[in-house]
């Protein structure tokens, strides 16, 4: 597990990890590239978020059943800065990590950034930026995990 030491200081600028698995996944789950783009080419642009949100019902917390069912929401992103992008898509508890995504030209997926927390009617909610240092620094774990150990990292 990769953190980064700044969101160990509390910083929801750097609120991403990156996680060793067992096994490649990928073909069972599919892959997404990620992308940076800049701040004209973001401000407007419709995403969606995909995850599992801790939402449950009355009866499901009663026979403390699991909630199994993923959600996928879009929207604009509504602000943009250099670490964080403010998005109106309809979030809930347990979708932080959820990717915020679109489809490029040739249908596959591109992400933008990762969805941290929900925020002010004003400004929507809010994720973490693929921004160059992000990419960077995601890149330089990647390598440092495929020279440590043989464990596929999602």
């Amino acid at each position: 597990i990769y953190i980064h030491p700044a969101y160990l200081g509390r910083d929801t600028n750097f609120d991403f990890a990156l996680v060793g698995l067992e096994e490649d996944i990928g073909k069972y789950t599919g892959w997404a590239a990620l992308r940076v783009l800049g701040d004209l080419e973001l401000e407007g642009k419709h995403v969606s978020v995909t995850g599992y949100p801790a939402q449950k019902s009355a009866l499901d917390i009663i026979l403390g059943r699991r909630v199994e069912h993923m959600y996928t929401m879009e929207g604009p992103i509504l602000e943009v800065e250099k670490h964080k992008i403010y998005y109106e898509i309809d979030t809930s508890g347990g979708q932080s990590g959820s990717g915020i995504w679109f489809l490029d030209t040739n249908g596959l997926v591109s992400c933008l950034g990762i969805h941290i927390m929900g925020r002010s009617k004003v400004l929507g909610n809010a994720g973490v930026r693929i921004n160059r240092e992000n990419l960077n620094i995601i890149s330089d774990w990647l390598f440092k995990s495929s020279t440590h150990n043989d464990k596929k990292v999602a």
